[in-house]
């Protein structure tokens, strides 16, 4: 089985029937364990505990995150218009910061703090001082 993307949102890796599939380099959830625990937090699922399978799509990563002009080591590859193949390789501290297909509940702002007035109490003393005037 190929790898998807663990994004909430992105369908990388999975097959449509309705969409043609875009070529995505995959990037697997690093082993070092403070950065593991950096891309852990930047992924926005609660409770997610990466497996060793887990892999995250190169649309989550900004350009500046990879390595500029990161071509094949082997020359004589060249893909089908005569070009030398370039490889996208991730600078050692890249951290995936792009999360376009968020769900809406995923993407939502908690709810504000109920402010002084809005409490039972300050509203009984508001009430009080409007009958007292």
């Amino acid at each position: 089985m190929g790898k998807v993307c663990v994004a909430p949102g992105c369908r990388s890796g999975y097959k449509s029937k309705r969409y043609k599939e875009e070529k995505r380099r995959f990037h697997m959830i690093p082993k070092d364990e403070s950065l593991r625990q950096l891309w852990t937090k930047a992924v926005p699922r609660q409770n997610w505990i990466p497996s060793r399978y887990s892999a995250l799509c190169d649309v989550h990563f900004m350009p500046s995150d990879y390595k500029p002009e990161s071509t094949d080591c082997n020359r004589s590859r060249t893909d089908r218009s005569g070009k030398t193949l370039c490889l996208k390789l991730l600078k050692k501290d890249a951290v995936p910061s792009n999360f376009p297909n968020l769900p809406h509940h995923h993407s939502k702002k908690p709810p504000p703090k109920p402010s002084s007035t809005s409490t039972s109490s300050s509203r009984l003393l508001n009430e009080n001082e409007r009958i007292l005037e």
